[in-house]
């Protein structure tokens, strides 16, 4: 009888920036819209339980500000209908839903600003979403929020990559950044 695989240990803060990395990867590559948006809800709903708990000040889906404290449960409970429908099925086990794929892209980003908010490094799959995001999503940033890119790369070279497919920036970067051995973009 083969031997089974060796059991493995694994942090919930691990566990969710996994699930994160893996949808953003997949989200790349124009996969199963499905699966992307149940593993980036499921990291973002960790990070923000943890960062919440080691103190965060900076307010993310659940908690925003811009929602009236009296429609937060409702707008929690809209967020989480995409989730909650993958993952249940005792109330509607024929049902379907109209997914809107724009919110994983929303999880992507706010997992990312949570992890940042204790001071947890962004990594490769997380900086890429990022530039990509600031690329092709520049409407979506505050002024401040583009500025933080464009400092680093010239608009000509911005407009070019802006053109990639985005599995090819996503390969592109990656490789990059391995080449370059660093962090840092």
């Amino acid at each position: 009888m083969p031997e089974l695989p060796a059991a493995v240990t694994v942090s919930k803060l691990e566990a969710a920036r996994r699930q994160l990395a893996t949808a953003i990867e997949l989200w790349f590559r124009d996969k199963d819209q499905v699966s992307i948006h149940a593993l980036a809800y499921a990291a973002y709903e960790v990070v923000h339980a943890i960062s919440k708990k080691q103190g965060r000040t900076q307010t993310l889906i659940f908690d925003a500000i811009a929602v009236p404290e009296r429609f937060r449960r409702v707008f929690a409970a809209h967020v989480k209908k995409g989730a909650n429908f993958f993952k249940h099925a005792d109330h509607d086990p024929n049902g379907t839903i109209e997914l809107q794929p724009v919110l994983a892209e929303i999880f992507f980003i706010f997992s990312i600003l949570g992890l940042r908010s204790v001071d947890i490094p962004a990594n490769e799959y997380e900086s890429a979403f990022l530039w990509w995001f600031h690329l092709n999503r520049p409407d979506l940033l505050t002024q401040k929020g583009r500025e933080l890119f464009t400092k680093f790369a010239p608009v000509d070279a911005l407009n070019e990559v802006r053109s990639w497919p985005k599995s090819e920036f996503f390969d592109v970067f990656l490789q990059a950044r391995s080449s370059l051995g660093t962090t840092s973009i």
